[in-house]
């Protein structure tokens, strides 16, 4: 690594505490010296992840799972494939050392958590060892050194949260070209933000019953389907009015991120082009176009966003059990002979995640349930929109209450459409790489 004499004037000696009730604990009441270039030269060349690394005590057996538990520890896949435990104090701890910063505790703990956010995005799964070396050689390769605060800390660890993801300024015409059809479009709002969804997610995710897997996940406050021709599927919020399941350009303002709330959209890809485009089939036959802004909702035919879903799926189970189970053998027959998506009164209401969730399972349904029944079974013939809902309902409920088995076994779209919140289908995705992927961090312009 290079350094000139312009860098050299910013290097930071270890702190000095002073216990002055002026300035504080942590103040520093003496003047920094600086040191002679060859000095720091040296010294910058000795980080690397190699030193970092270097002694590092590895935590194993019962100590280790204990450790984790309490969300103390990493688990770490070794270079062998062997399994241990990594203190994460431990490893912030060779970081802060390495370039002389000493923040107040509660900022040594806000960097650590952030650390782990950075080196084990996604809860459960092992840490290859190999990635913490990129990681730190990362943070190596900054410009820390040159000024290592808390802000700096924390800008250099949040810009490597999605690092290996291509990264692409916000622009219609640019994303048009490197979306595909089917794809979901995750908005993820900084963690001080003060979305409701946002604030709620957070506070309910520790009595969610599905696992949770991305530990950022509570920050994604808003989902919606890429269905082609530089248009985006969604049910939204339209406070003005206006159409809520609808129908939107990429280029509509309505669309745009918001700088003040640090908003990014985080692109994930089917890994099934072929189940992708069908699901952004069925998104485009359940929208309409939306009106123009400020414009009332005049189709009262039309689904509408469901505030009371927002409200109660915070806290509701979204795991596939036996609720989730009819409603899959529902939208299926549904599905199968173009109807719109109905309860017994009125057209089906959404929210934005749930709407998703539904296209993929519906498109699903059609190829898991003819395996499980034959595609000649159904419910009633019905007169009325009424009966018709009922009769499926109850026919539903038998059919998946005699099949369950055969459902747990044959559907991957494993969750309940209903409730699915933004965090519920990001854990969703994240702990299905075997089905989605993420492909992209679209950002606001510097």
């Amino acid at each position: 690594m290079q350094i000139d004499a312009h860098a050299a004037r910013f290097s930071l000696p270890p702190c000095e505490i002073s216990h002055s009730p002026t300035l504080g604990r942590h103040a520093n009441t003496e003047p920094r010296e600086l040191l002679p270039i060859s000095q720091l030269t040296a010294n910058i060349n000795k980080i690397s992840s190699t030193t970092l690394l270097t002694d590092l005590k590895k935590i194993t057996g019962f100590r280790g799972k204990l450790l984790k538990s309490f969300g103390k520890a990493l688990k770490i896949m070794g270079d062998q494939g062997e399994i241990y435990y990594l203190s994460k104090r431990g490893l912030a701890k060779r970081i802060f050392k390495a370039f002389n910063f000493c923040g107040p505790k509660t900022d040594q703990k806000k960097l650590t958590t952030l650390l782990t956010e950075v080196l084990s995005p996604v809860r459960g799964e092992p840490v290859a060892i190999g990635k913490i070396r990129h990681i730190f050689e990362r943070i190596c390769s900054s410009n820390l050194f040159m000024n290592p605060t808390t802000q700096t800390f924390k800008a250099t660890l949040s810009n490597l949260k999605l690092c290996h993801l291509e990264t692409i300024d916000y622009d219609p015409d640019a994303l048009e070209k490197v979306l595909q059809v089917g794809d979901i479009i995750f908005k993820k709002n900084n963690a001080q933000s003060d979305k409701i969804v946002v604030t709620a997610q957070n506070f309910f995710k520790r009595f969610n019953k599905a696992e949770l897997r991305d530990r950022e996940g509570f920050k994604y406050s808003h989902t919606a389907m890429y269905v082609g021709n530089g248009e985006i599927a969604e049910s939204a919020c339209a406070l003005d009015g206006g159409i809520q399941v609808r129908l939107l350009k990429l280029a509509d303002s309505r669309f745009a991120l918001h700088p003040e709330e640090g908003e990014k959209y985080v692109i994930t890809r089917s890994r099934d082009a072929s189940l992708a485009e069908r699901a952004a089939k069925v998104a485009r036959s359940i929208v309409m176009p939306a009106s123009p802004m400020h414009e009332k909702q005049t189709n009262s035919h039309a689904h509408k966003y469901s505030y009371f879903t927002a409200f109660s799926s915070v806290w509701h189970d979204s795991t596939f059990g036996i609720g989730a189970k009819q409603r899959y053998f529902k939208q299926y027959y549904d599905h199968k002979h173009n109807d719109m998506p109905r309860t017994f009164m009125k057209a089906k209401d959404f929210i934005c995640s749930n709407f998703v969730a539904y296209c993929y399972q519906a498109v699903e349904s059609q190829t898991v349930v003819p395996q499980i029944i034959g595609d000649k079974s159904g419910p009633k013939k019905a007169s009325t929109p009424f009966e018709k809902a009922l009769f499926r309902g109850i026919w539903a409920r038998v059919k998946s209450y005699q099949n369950r088995q055969a459902l747990d076994r044959l559907v991957k779209m494993k969750y309940d459409a209903k409730w699915m919140t933004p965090l519920d289908l990001r854990n969703f995705v994240v702990g299905h790489p075997e089905l989605f992927t993420d492909k992209l961090l679209v950002r606001q312009p510097a």
